[in-house]
């Protein structure tokens, strides 16, 4: 391996791993293991298909604008890259949100409030308890970990597609898969590092608070987490 193809290299990796540390790419899957009880092993392979399906479409977006040629079609990747992010943090404040309704539902269901003395108010609580039920079976139904994985995951990292223009430029091909190659396996590893971490951490607090209202929790913090990048990726732009 020549030197320039060690810069390439080493800029797309650690590129990689820094963007792989923003919350939005592993908090997630922590807090949605941590509430849900899913194994190490199926919360690591989820944030790794997130991660796998980031660098794909990172990569991707690199090598068609090298085979359509720089210039506009660079700009174009660029926007391209910067409006999935947008949609990709505002999917993932939905997802949290409306998860978090779901939980806040299933809990008023299992531990309702009295309302034994307020006949009046029975039709209203059958109403939302309807209502609730629905809510709940859409997201157990629709947002499943596959569905996190997807709306994590079509965020590609716009900040690789100038190294990687740069790497095919100047080493053809080869070098651009090298560097690819580099730039999935720090972002995979990085995810991985920090999800595994964070998931053993989160699995200590054990409070009573925290496991009857876990789901709504990490709902809510899922949700604010997106949003933040949301707004942080629009303010950016």
């Amino acid at each position: 391996m020549d030197s320039e193809a060690l810069v390439y290299l080493t800029a797309a990796s650690a590129t990689a791993a820094l963007h792989a540390l923003i919350p939005d790419h592993w908090l997630p899957f922590v807090l949605m293991g941590r509430a849900r009880r899913w194994s190490v092993a199926k919360t690591l392979a989820l944030a790794s298909a997130s991660g796998a399906l980031h660098v794909v479409l990172a990569v991707a977006l690199g090598l068609l604008t090298y085979v359509l040629g720089r210039g506009g079609a660079e700009a174009l990747a660029h926007r391209v890259g910067e409006s999935l992010e947008v949609l990709s943090s505002a999917g993932l404040a939905l997802f949290g949100f409306l998860d978090g309704a779901a939980s806040w539902q299933r809990e008023r269901k299992h531990h309702p409030a009295h309302s034994h003395d307020h006949p009046e108010a029975s039709s209203a609580d059958e109403g939302s308890h309807h209502h609730g039920h629905l809510l709940e079976r859409w997201i157990k139904g629709r947002l499943t970990g596959l569905s996190l994985v997807v709306v994590i995951g079509v965020s590609p990292c716009a900040l690789a597609f100038p190294i990687l223009l740069a790497s095919a430029a100047s080493l053809g091909i080869s070098g651009v898969l090298l560097v690819s190659a580099g730039f999935g396996l720090a972002t995979t590893a990085t995810t991985l590092a920090v999800t595994l971490v964070g998931f053993l951490s989160a699995r200590r607090l054990d409070f009573p608070f925290i496991t009857r209202y876990g789901d709504l929790i990490s709902g809510v913090l899922i949700g604010l987490v997106g949003t933040a990048v949301c707004f942080g990726e629009i303010l950016g732009s």
